[in-house]
């Protein structure tokens, strides 16, 4: 398998709020839903039955990735979700990390660190940055099978 190199331009916080949706196959899902609805088969697993609160923390976690804008796609998510779902994947793992909460915690495993980081910047309580930290913990877990299965190395900028 030939080795997949990604720039990653690293990004300080943003005024959005901070994601707390663990699942990134969901927010695949929803986004091919809004957009081209071509890989109904290939996420058909995915579950999508959510309370309202928990479509809400989805599409707050589709708005910090840049991708739904006032409730439609943006430009950017009509890019993405017109590449096929392996290079969809690959574009997630860079939007993912180009986060520098993210990224610190996809270098570091330090997860204590990292809720600290969200409760100073994002102004949360502890309990609340604690469960905003279980998203982080689950997207690099994600991440890190993709980067394994497709052989992604990275580069800093």
């Amino acid at each position: 398998m030939a080795k997949i190199s990604v720039i990653l331009n690293i990004k300080k916080p943003q005024e959005y709020k901070f994601p707390q949706a663990n699942n990134i196959y969901y927010i695949i899902k929803k986004l091919d839903e809004m957009t081209y609805k071509r890989f109904q088969s290939a996420l058909f697993k995915v579950e999508t039955e959510l309370s309202k609160r928990q479509q809400d923390y989805y599409k707050d976690a589709m708005i910090f990735l840049g991708l739904i804008e006032d409730g439609k796609t943006t430009e950017l998510a009509k890019f993405v979700m017109s590449f096929p779902l392996k290079n969809i994947f690959i574009i997630f793992v860079k939007l993912i990390l180009e986060n520098h909460i993210f990224y610190m915690y996809y270098k570091n495993r330090n997860l204590e660190f990292v809720e600290t980081e969200i409760q100073n910047i994002y102004k949360l309580s502890k309990v609340t940055a604690k469960r905003r930290g279980s998203t982080v913990k689950s997207w690099i877990k994600w991440c890190d099978n993709i980067i394994k299965e497709q052989g992604i190395s990275f580069e800093v900028n």
